[in-house]
């Protein structure tokens, strides 16, 4: 991941999840977050909060729409750093964010640039990570460790939910052999089983416009995902309104 503070990183690919109906010639496409009106939003903390370094862990500020969808975080990992603020990384590499700054969300279970779905090996860190079930040095003691100065430490955190995303290669990370052995195939679709979702970030107003897409992130939210036949009649219902405002 690269941090910059006056630049805009895009990719040329880009995808999220979506549901297609196709009704009376009318082809509507409804996005997780995109039906309400305002767009729920985060903000990056000030240098990225206290235990960020080259690469690692987020102090994040939510909203309070956002902050509903937070599940039972570990005192650790959310209100930690300061009130209302929560601990997450990064997953993907080489794309921006900015510190000090405030983005649109979208909760969705796949990348916007390279179009990955997240992984049972990264879905399974960041949920131990978040509710305070991981081998991590979260009291920061001696000072330093829970960045870079310790085995239990944000950079090989990172490092590890990059791998099981498919965008790095690293041997010897205590996290990675951690998950060895727990899971038929880490790399595989997470599908919720964990309940942790992806936060698609955005230039505020500006959801769903890959030209203004920046950094996906992670978010324990065990929030159950509208089931197919819901989003069918989501669909079949906008879709009817928009023909007869039409007609």
């Amino acid at each position: 991941m690269t941090f910059i503070s006056d630049s805009i990183q895009t990719g040329n690919r880009w995808r999220t999840r979506s549901f297609r109906a196709k009704i009376g010639g009318i082809a509507l496409v409804v996005v997780a977050g995109a039906v309400s009106g305002r767009a729920n939003q985060v903000a990056t903390a000030p240098n990225f909060g206290p235990f960020h370094v080259e690469a690692g862990e987020l102090t994040m500020m939510p909203d309070a729409r956002t902050a509903a969808l937070l599940g039972a975080y570990n005192p650790f990992a959310m209100n930690f750093v300061q009130e209302g603020s929560f601990q997450t990384f990064c997953v993907e590499r080489g794309e921006y964010l900015t510190p000090s700054t405030t983005y649109d969300v979208t909760l969705n279970n796949i990348t916007l640039f390279t179009g990955v779905r997240l992984t049972v090996g990264a879905a399974y860190l960041y949920q131990q990570f978040a509710t305070g079930q991981l081998n991590y040095d979260y009291a920061d003691s001696p000072a330093g460790s829970r960045t870079t100065g310790s085995f239990q430490s944000a950079y090989y955190l990172q490092h590890a939910i990059w791998f099981y995303m498919g965008e790095y290669n690293e041997v010897g990370n205590p996290y990675e052999q951690q998950v060895n052995g727990l899971f038929a195939n880490p790399f595989a679709p997470d599908n919720g089983v964990h309940n942790v979702s992806i936060l698609n970030l955005w230039t505020p107003g500006q959801s769903h416009d890959q030209q203004h897409a920046f950094q996906d992130i992670l978010i324990y939210s065990p929030v159950p995902e509208p089931a197919p036949a819901a989003l069918l009649a989501l669909a079949t219902l906008l879709a009817l309104q928009t023909h007869r405002r039409k007609s």
